[in-house]
């Protein structure tokens, strides 16, 4: 029985390729199929959660500094907030570039997820540019 997946030829009797390990009859290749699936949806899930505690906690931070210290954030802390912020908006933006492709490759549609690449590399720049004019002061 020759694999699907790779073209290895494999004994009749054969559940699974001996090259890739692909299923040989249809059951066996859901099933991992499925398994693939599942594990690339758990990645996109742990994105999701990541993007939203640093979006989260970037937003709480001035909140709670001020209600206890009465005071605005210290430049320390304003740093470190706007990179908590920066790194949110990373994840966030990495994990709609991951959930368009996935969903672009389920409905087997062209690609939209290029675009939203496009849109991330703009949206980088403009949190860069944030990053340096809070630095310098302009």
């Amino acid at each position: 029985m020759r694999c699907k997946n790779c073209g290895v030829e494999n004994a009749d009797d054969t559940e699974y390729c001996r090259y890739c390990g692909y299923g040989l009859n249809e059951s066996s290749s859901l099933d991992i199929t499925r398994v693939k699936m599942q594990n690339q949806f758990k990645k996109i899930y742990y994105i999701y959660f990541t993007a939203i505690t640093f979006l989260i906690v970037s937003f709480f931070i001035p909140i709670i500094y001020n209600y206890f210290f009465s005071t605005p954030l210290n430049p320390i802390l304003g740093a470190l907030n706007l990179i908590l912020l920066i790194i949110g908006s990373l994840f966030t933006i990495y994990f709609y570039i991951l959930f368009y492709k996935k969903k672009d490759e389920l409905k087997g549609q062209e690609p939209y997820y290029s675009q939203i690449k496009n849109i991330a590399i703009l949206l980088l720049l403009l949190l860069i540019t944030i990053l340096v004019n809070y630095v310098t002061g302009y």
